[in-house]
C-alpha cells in the first residue's frame, strides 16, 4: 500500500462529493502518512464541530480497508486546511489546564464527551505522568475521559 493509492481514494471521494481540492500533500513516513488537504470548501468538509470531517475520515478509512484488506490497515491521518492540527494543539493546551486542576484539587476532572480517537490521544498524552491516571466513562456519544490525581505513596 502506497500513500499515492490513498491519495487517489481521497481524490475520488472528494470528486463524488462534488468537491475538488486545491492540493493534497503527503507528509510523514510511508508507514504513517498524513494527507494535508487544501481546499476552499473546508467548511463543507469539516462541518459543525468537525462531524463531517470525522465522517469523511471514517469513509476514507473504510474504503482503504476494503480495497486493500489487511494491507489497508495502515495508520494514516487527514487534515483539512490545518483544522486537525489546530484542534490537537487546543486539546493539548486544555488537557494541561485540567491536569493542573486535578493536581490542585487532588481529585478527578471530567472532559467533555469526545470521539474514540481523541480519547486515545488524551490517554496516550498522560500515560507517563506518575501522579495522573485516566479512564474513559460513559456510553456512546457521551463517552468521556476522566483525568484523576493519584496521591504518591
Amino acid at each position: 500500500m502506497h500513500a499515492e493509492d490513498i491519495k487517489k481514494i481521497i481524490e475520488e471521494v472528494l470528486s463524488k462529493m462534488g468537491l475538488s481540492p486545491e492540493r493534497i500533500e503527503v507528509v510523514g513516513p510511508e508507514k504513517e502518512p498524513k494527507f494535508l488537504i487544501s481546499t476552499k470548501d473546508a467548511r463543507l468538509l469539516i462541518g459543525k464541530n468537525g462531524e463531517t470531517f470525522s465522517a469523511f475520515t471514517h469513509i476514507v478509512r473504510k474504503i482503504v480497508e476494503r480495497k486493500f484488506g489487511e494491507e489497508g490497515r495502515i495508520i494514516f491521518s487527514l487534515d483539512i486546511n490545518g483544522y486537525q492540527d489546530q484542534k490537537v494543539r487546543e486539546m493539548y493546551a486544555k488537557i494541561q489546564v485540567l491536569v493542573d486542576r486535578a493536581r490542585m484539587l487532588q481529585t478527578g476532572v471530567e472532559l467533555s464527551p469526545m470521539p474514540a480517537y481523541e480519547r486515545m490521544m488524551v490517554h496516550e498524552a498522560l500515560a507517563g505522568i506518575s501522579d495522573i491516571t485516566t479512564e474513559s466513562t460513559g456510553e456512546g456519544k457521551e463517552r468521556r475521559v476522566v483525568i484523576k490525581y493519584v496521591k504518591a505513596k
